[in-house]
């Protein structure tokens, strides 16, 4: 895979590399929002980033998202939770399998994680915190090869209840 396909590929996963907590989240319609950074320089939103991406490979990328149960919107991309994986705060899409989730601390509102990847070798550390039945806020930070060049990936990403109705977007098969 292209490092410039790579990069919007990783910053999916990074944004739903989501532990479970405590209090529960609410069924429904979920509509995530997100920024990351390379090495500390901004990068586009997902919006702008499919942009660039040639039509039949974006077709491509919006069907395997589809697979996973993930919409795409204007101002990010909905998720359908079921009450099963509401009641274990379980956003329906995980980082690449080839990545390991590590618990390191837990509390009733907010887990710190790390991430130990393969192919290729990329790690990371992150934080996800429900705000409310209807909030909650993930920080990821990785550090990854590009090229052969180190980089550090930042990602922070937001997600709100839309609603009980998830109306087109499918929830993703039982993992």
């Amino acid at each position: 895979m292209s490092s410039n396909l790579r990069k919007p590929m990783l910053l999916i996963g990074m944004m739903f590399a989501t532990p479970v907590l405590a209090q529960s989240i609410l069924p429904g319609l979920w509509e995530i929002q997100g920024k990351a950074s390379v090495d500390g320089q901004a990068m586009p939103d997902m919006a702008e980033m499919m942009k660039e991406v040639p039509p039949e490979m974006r077709k491509q990328m919006q069907a395997m998202m589809n697979k996973q149960g993930v919409g795409m919107s204007p101002s990010g991309i909905q998720v359908c939770v079921t009450a099963e994986q509401a009641l274990r705060n379980d956003i329906p899409v995980q980082a690449d399998k080839r990545c390991k989730l590590t618990w390191q601390k837990k509390t009733p509102k907010r887990t710190t994680y790390q991430l130990i990847c393969t192919q290729p070798n990329e790690r990371g550390e992150g934080w996800m915190e429900i705000v409310s039945p209807k909030h909650w806020r993930t920080s990821v930070k990785m550090h990854t090869q590009v090229d052969g060049k180190p980089q550090t990936v930042t990602s922070d990403s937001s997600g709100r209840w839309l609603g009980p109705d998830c109306g087109k977007v499918q929830a993703a098969a039982k993992r």
